[in-house]
């Protein structure tokens, strides 16, 4: 049995028993607007989505299987009741929603002799009734559909950062062993250890320089409060 699509326990199939079967498909989908105007010009905005609609019309036939008239009064039924469920069409959901069934019309009825109901069509009208899950149907609807999600906002924060004398010293190492690492064998051991002493060497004088500046201040300070 090849099932066409389905919705609250119908199914339009196609099979050697039995044929119940649908045309004029029509989904809608429209927005509510307000009208606005600026600048001489007049256009509109978006308030809200108006419920998806979606329209069919179900063709029964005694002679395709169906029994025509407790399927034509079982969907009346339904749309008083205001029966929902969601649309599978080729097995999947036509929009991501559930529909409910808010009008039933039954036209071009076929009635036998004897009362028996030989064919008719019913119209059928769906309208959305519950937020869309944000899943895609496969229909590119959307999740337009519209879960909305929150942005995240995150915050970086820089700092700067002085250069003391010793980092230079430090970057100036790194740059002469970086040098001495182009060359080869014991020629290249040797410029990096005179690399490495001459380095040490300046960071002890750096030292030297930085303690003197502190002690020479202090003595300053002591001159002024005198």
């Amino acid at each position: 049995m090849a099932e066409i699509g389905s919705w609250n326990g119908h199914a339009f199939t196609v099979s050697p028993n039995l044929i119940r079967s649908f045309t004029g498909l029509t989904i809608r989908g429209s927005s509510e607007t307000e009208d606005k105007t600026g600048d001489g010009q007049k256009y509109v905005a978006r308030k809200n989505s108006n419920p998806a609609e979606v329209s069919l019309t179900a063709e029964l036939s005694a002679l395709t299987g169906c029994d025509v008239q407790n399927e034509a009064l079982q969907f009346v039924d339904e749309a008083r009741a205001g029966a929902q469920n969601y649309f599978y069409l080729a097995g999947k959901k036509l929009i991501p929603c559930q529909l409910m069934l808010t009008e039933a019309s039954v036209s071009e009825t076929q009635i036998a002799p004897g009362g028996k109901w030989i064919s008719c069509k019913v119209k059928l009208t769906m309208k959305q009734c519950a937020k869309y899950d944000g899943t895609s149907s496969g229909s590119g609807g959307s999740s337009s559909a519209s879960g909305s999600s929150g942005s995240k906002k995150s915050s970086v924060r820089t700092s700067s950062t002085k250069i003391s004398g010793s980092q230079k010293v430090t970057d100036k190492v790194s740059k002469d062993l970086s040098a001495s690492g182009k060359t080869t064998g014991s020629t290249a051991t040797g410029k990096a250890s005179g690399a490495l002493k001459s380095a040490v060497a300046a960071v002890q004088a750096a030292s030297k320089a930085s303690a003197t500046t502190k002690r020479a201040s202090m003595g300053t300070k002591v001159l002024l409060k005198k």
